[in-house]
């Protein structure tokens, strides 16, 4: 089978599914998108890195991040600089086909992580989770306290285990929110 059949083919089979039809993903994922769109703005956080067993290292941190629309609202784009001098870039979207949402987060440090995520409309929490390497599990939450004000807790553990390290803290709308 040459290519042009494989695409011909893989289109018609895309159209003749129920519910799987282009403009259907599209109308979903910008529904959805209504979720990550609360995150849009300039922020300053206040945070509190505890690592070890017990919170034996407890260490304050600040930082700022602007976060904002890309590819047409389709994904939000989040760069963001803390107080010890690590930067980051993360880019998110919800994904209508596996009918989740989705995180990279690239450091500055070299570290890559790949999210997915749910959102409870009951509590406003967007959690993310992360399964990495050794049985590490990361899990992110960001309870949305106001249209001006986010918490957030990022736990790291081994399956079975204790906590590797905790991170929580507040971020609070510092900026305009320009587009």
């Amino acid at each position: 089978m040459n290519a042009r059949m494989v695409l011909t083919a893989l289109i018609a089979a895309l159209l003749a599914t129920p519910g799987a039809r282009p403009q259907d993903f599209r109308k979903e994922q910008q529904q959805a998108m209504g979720v990550l769109r609360q995150f849009e703005g300039n922020w300053r956080k206040e945070f509190r890195l505890i690592q070890g067993t017990g919170g034996s290292a407890t260490v304050a941190r600040t930082g700022t991040h602007e976060c904002r629309q890309a590819l047409g609202g389709a994904v939000m784009q989040e760069t963001g600089h803390d107080s010890d001098g690590t930067s980051y870039l993360s880019v998110s979207t919800y994904d209508p086909a596996e009918r989740v949402f989705k995180l990279s987060v690239f450091q500055s440090s070299g570290v890559v992580s790949h999210m997915t995520g749910a959102y409870d409309p009951r509590n406003r929490s967007l959690t993310w989770t992360h399964k990495g390497g050794e049985g590490v599990i990361t899990t992110a939450t960001y309870e949305i306290e106001s249209a001006n004000e986010v918490r957030f807790l990022i736990v790291a553990k081994r399956e079975g285990a204790l906590e590797l390290f905790r991170l929580e803290g507040k971020a609070t709308k510092s900026g305009s929110n320009r587009k």
